[in-house]
Parts: structure tokens; C-alpha cells; sequence
């Protein structure tokens, strides 16, 4: 385990220009990395068998589960070529992870029901990590929550993305992305206000950890947004309205008006004063000289 403080470290920028690069808050033992490639590319496999896809289409989501997120973090942080290219075990641990999924798919299929207890792990670190590396290169708070988000759900979202569904991180059901952005905000908050930079990383992971759990165990998860605006209708329903009086109400006066009082045509004018009005007879004939 390398120094809790950060460190800083000469390195080169995407575009080839020297730069000093800082370390992150906690250096991340490899075996706890290796466990969690090992398990989204795993997921990453089987994902791509159900879509009944070729080798290529395994080993590609395999990889983007796997090391999806660490990708997308690197890339938006432009820290040089992405850590999952640069070290030596991270692609053929999950190329390897890819093939063990092919030969032994029901095995796998069986065990990956119980990565849960690494998955929530994982996704809880890698957020914190993202978070912290987003800081440590000068993004504002917004931006490092964002990305801490990104960096431990990316491998999910680049998954969904290949095989062409709307990405779980987005739709309704269990605890991903609320559960990072919770914990990636506790720990983005707290670095702000508080030196003690260790402390809030360990409880950014532990927030994020328990969340996933939770979801995962217990149910817990997100409707739709649908929901919020029923809500906010029943909300509106609740408040009460003053009855207006009957006399401030010109429609229902003028529509009462033509209700009880319908239109008539009007009356035949009178006849010129001097001449007899003519009354026709009860055969209605005209009476004699008219």
C-alpha cells in the first residue's frame, strides 16, 4: 500500500506534453483491481452470449465491462493513455476472464450470482477513485462527482451501449447510479470542507458499498420519473382552492342566462294604424273583399 498523502509524479499528457500527474488519495492493492476486472468482464461475456454474439462481440464486452470505467475516466481526465492499456495484467485478465466464460458458461453463469459481494465493492471504489483523480487534476466539484459517477458505472454503460439497449444506469430497477452519486457527493462535499482526505474516501465507498448491497438484497431501487410528476399532481390536488362567490362568476352568469331565458324570435311588428288586420277564417280562408 503506497502513502495515504498525494503524491506527485512526472507523466505525459494525452497530446505527448510533459506534465506533472498526481496520485491518487489511496493506491488500490492489484489483487482488489484483478478481482474486479475479473468479475465485470465475466458479466461483460455472458451479456454478449445472451445477445448470441460472436467471439469478438465476447471479448468486446468483455473488455468494456470490465474496464469500461477506468476508460472513460482516463479519457475525460486526458491523464495520457488509459491505465487499462498502459498495465501490463488488466486486458489479458479479461480476455482470460472472456475465455473462462465461454468453456465453463453454466459454472460461470451459477457463480456470478454471488459477484454481488465484489461487485458493490468495486463500484464503490472506483467511484471514489474517480472522484478523487478528477479532483486532484483540478475539475470543480460538479465535474469530479460526474465523473467519480462515470468512473464506477462506466463498464455497464459502454455494455448496454454495444448491444444496442438503453443503459441500466438510466432505467428504472436497482441502486447504480443513485448509490455512486451518493457516495461520490459525500466525498466530493466533504474534501471541500474538511482536510482529512482519507477519511471521507473510506466513507464515500462505505456509502456506495451499503447502497448496492442494499439494492441488491433488500430491493431497494428507483421508479420512473413518470412517478414524480403523479406526485406532484396529488400534491396540487391537496391544496385547497376558495369557493368563488356566484356573483364574481361572468361565464356561469352569462350561461345561466341562456339556460333559463333561451332566445325567441321576435314579435311581428304592429299593423299601420287606419287599415283592419286581415284574420283568416276557421278553414283559413280570407274573409270576403280582403
Amino acid at each position: 500500500m503506497a502513502s495515504l498523502g498525494v503524491r506527485v509524479r512526472r507523466g505525459t499528457h494525452a497530446y505527448g506534453a510533459a506534465m506533472a500527474l498526481p496520485e491518487a488519495t489511496v493506491e488500490v492493492p492489484f489483487w482488489v483491481e484483478a478481482t474486479a476486472i475479473v468479475t465485470g468482464s465475466m458479466s461483460g461475456s455472458l451479456r454478449a452470449i445472451r445477445e448470441r454474439l460472436d467471439l469478438s462481440g465476447v471479448a468486446a464486452l468483455a473488455v468494456a465491462a470490465g474496464l469500461g470505467g477506468g476508460l472513460i475516466r482516463d479519457t475525460l481526465l486526458q491523464a495520457g493513455t488509459p491505465v487499462a492499456f498502459t498495465e501490463r495484467w488488466f486486458l489479458p485478465i479479461a480476455l482470460i476472464a472472456a475465455a473462462v466464460t465461454l468453456v465453463l458458461t453454466p459454472v460461470v453463469r451459477h457463480v456470478t450470482r454471488l459477484t454481488f459481494v465484489v461487485d458493490a465493492p468495486s463500484m464503490g471504489l472506483y467511484s471514489i477513485i474517480g472522484a478523487d483523480k478528477a479532483l486532484l487534476f483540478g475539475l470543480p466539484p460538479v465535474g469530479a462527482i460526474l465523473v467519480g459517477i462515470l468512473s464506477g458505472t462506466g463498464g455497464s454503460l459502454l455494455a448496454d451501449l454495444a448491444v444496442g439497449v438503453p443503459p441500466s444506469l438510466f432505467r428504472p430497477g436497482k441502486l447504480r447510479g443513485v448509490a455512486a452519486a451518493a457516495g461520490v457527493t459525500v466525498f466530493v462535499i466533504g474534501t471541500e470542507v474538511s482536510e482529512n482526505r482519507v477519511a471521507w474516501f473510506i466513507a464515500g465507498v462505505v456509502i456506495v458499498t451499503a447502497l448496492r448491497l442494499a439494492s441488491l438484497t433488500l430491493g431497494w431501487g428507483v421508479g420512473p420519473a413518470e412517478n414524480l410528476s403523479g406526485l406532484s399532481e396529488q400534491m396540487l390536488r391537496a391544496i385547497p382552492v376558495p369557493s368563488v362567490p356566484e356573483t364574481i362568476r361572468p361565464r356561469r352568469i352569462l350561461g345561466r342566462v341562456h339556460r333559463t331565458a333561451p332566445m325567441t324570435p321576435p314579435p311581428a311588428p304592429p299593423a299601420p294604424s287606419g287599415e283592419a288586420r286581415s284574420e283568416p277564417g276557421d278553414d283559413g280562408s280570407l274573409p270576403s273583399g280582403a
